[in-house]
């Protein structure tokens, strides 16, 4: 699987320990949509939609690592429309999570 979008990578050893990184992750996003998956993986927003997640590094059935990876997914953000991008930006500041009761524009 190749990942053309990524904006930040992270490379831990079993014990935690950073190894090394590329990139600056999102420190403060306007929107946080936590996914329900088995691995650890959020939807961020901040002038565009990013892919958060955490996997696991295996070599030989055994775990050596584990990545995280911020990924820019624009073709989520070709679906908006201008009035839900404009929506986005007055409402975002704040928000932790969205629901899909939030009001979002249809």
């Amino acid at each position: 699987m190749a990942v053309t979008n990524a904006t930040a990578i992270t490379l831990y050893d079993t014990s935690g320990h950073k190894l090394g990184q590329r990139g600056e992750f999102l420190v403060k996003s306007e929107i946080q949509l936590p996914l329900t998956a088995k691995q650890n993986a959020t939807l961020l927003w901040k002038n565009g939609v990013l892919l958060q997640t955490t996997l696991p590094m295996t070599s030989e059935g055994k775990q050596v690592g584990r990545v995280t990876l911020n990924i820019a997914i624009p073709t989520i953000d070709k679906l908006f429309d201008e009035k839900c991008r404009r929506w986005l930006r007055q409402h975002a500041r704040g928000v932790r999570t969205v629901r899909r009761d939030d009001g979002l524009p249809a």
